[in-house]
């Protein structure tokens, strides 16, 4: 209901179970024959006076030590001819500065950190395995920078490898390092230093 200071909390949860697994959680809309199937959609309220809630999508954790914390799976819908994308997008702003993504890996107090892997899949026909895009968005005055670079270590950091693909039967993989051409002024340089 309304109210002038904080509204009621709602929590749906399965029950716990002391012996074996507990209860899961389905949400899903019905199939739909002649169109679209229906839409969900998690949201929280605007605010006129404060930051807007925030929405946490989060596994359990375990006590065992030999096993994991639970995963997290995102995945587009399946399709003959075409798979469902998977958009991640931060927050507009018209007067101030556009919301960040950040992804990072799990800390460990003890041993390695987590890895992050960025791929796109194998293709097992005659068409090739998807690209791999980073760059920064265009600017009118001044776009942005594009970093790549290992952490720092008291004893041994980390290296950056750039390599292209090996081919059986063809040429291997090239790999190009081109700066950016001006029109009106010198172009890009590339510089190489040492440590």
């Amino acid at each position: 209901g309304e109210s002038h200071r904080l509204t009621g909390n709602i929590q749906v949860n399965t029950g716990n179970s002391k012996g074996g697994n507990s209860g899961a959680l389905f949400f899903k809309t019905g199939n739909a024959f002649g169109g679209e199937s229906g839409s969900i959609t998690v949201s929280t309220g605007s605010s006129f006076a404060d930051d807007t809630g925030t929405i946490s999508v989060k596994a359990g954790i375990t006590a065992s030590s030999d096993n994991r914390g639970g995963n997290v799976n995102v995945y587009g819908g399946n399709n003959e001819f075409k798979g469902g994308d998977v958009n991640i997008i931060g927050g507009s702003s018209n007067d101030g500065t556009g919301g960040s993504i950040y992804i990072s890996s799990g800390e460990s107090k003890k041993e390695n950190s987590g890895n992050i892997l960025v791929q796109t899949q194998s293709s097992t026909g005659n068409g090739a395995s998807g690209t791999i895009q980073i760059k920064s968005g265009i600017s009118v005055s001044k776009s942005g920078h594009v970093f790549v670079q290992s952490g720092a270590a008291i004893e041994y950091p980390g290296d950056i490898d750039m390599r292209a693909g090996d081919s059986e039967n063809q040429v291997g993989g090239a790999v190009s390092i081109q700066a950016g051409a001006s029109e009106l002024l010198t172009g890009g340089s590339i510089k190489i230093k040492t440590g």
